[in-house]
């Protein structure tokens, strides 16, 4: 029997309780087409995403689980065997930027895919190799300037995408190159004032 610990707050503090996750995957593997069961391994995945790694292979491979447990926790994705699924990937993206990083890796190459990724989560641009193409970043930093900080280095000395991120939060400036920020803020453009 699987058994998952975690820490339970209540009003006398902190306590130390034990979860039995393989009674839910007992139920799940003993009437695999039964709606309660998957019921219940649903609400397990959503109380806790680590359940859908201790669940079995056929339940890492339900669309329907793997989706609800990422939508829940993007992170969740590194436990689904579902890591190639597009649908499943953008719906753990667009919850978490970083679940990008336990995609397939012909995803996180897939300039269409990682622009749809970055359009829901700039974070995504950590994960992908892509992040020295030049339309992937500015996608990214119109989304969220500071997604400059994952920009290959030659971008963040690349004008267009600076002043783009910096559109987006002057904040952004931080992750540029120091020459271009420094002449950028010589220039006093409004959006590159502090």
């Amino acid at each position: 029997m699987l058994r998952t610990t975690c820490l339970v707050v209540d009003a006398n503090g902190i306590r130390l309780a034990t979860a039995v996750v393989g009674a839910l995957v007992a139920a799940c593997l003993t009437s695999r087409r039964s709606s309660a069961s998957k019921e219940a391994m649903l609400r397990s995945i959503a109380e806790d995403p680590r359940a859908l790694d201790e669940a079995p292979l056929e339940v890492k491979r339900d669309k329907q689980i793997v989706l609800e447990a990422v939508r829940r926790h993007g992170d969740a994705l590194r436990y689904s065997d579902l890591k190639d699924d597009t649908e499943v990937v953008l719906a753990a993206v667009e919850r978490n930027g970083f679940a990008l990083k336990y995609a397939a890796p012909e995803l996180k190459n897939d300039k269409a895919f990682v622009l749809r990724a970055v359009e829901r989560s700039a974070l995504s641009l950590k994960y992908t190799a892509l992040n020295s193409d030049k339309d992937v970043v500015l996608a990214a930093v119109r989304c969220a300037g500071f997604a400059l900080k994952y920009a290959a280095p030659e971008l963040k000395r690349d004008v267009d995408v600076v002043l783009a991120a910096a559109k987006q939060t002057a904040w952004a400036l931080e992750y540029a190159d120091p020459a271009l920020r420094k002449d950028l803020c010589r220039l006093d453009l409004p959006h590159t004032r502090s």
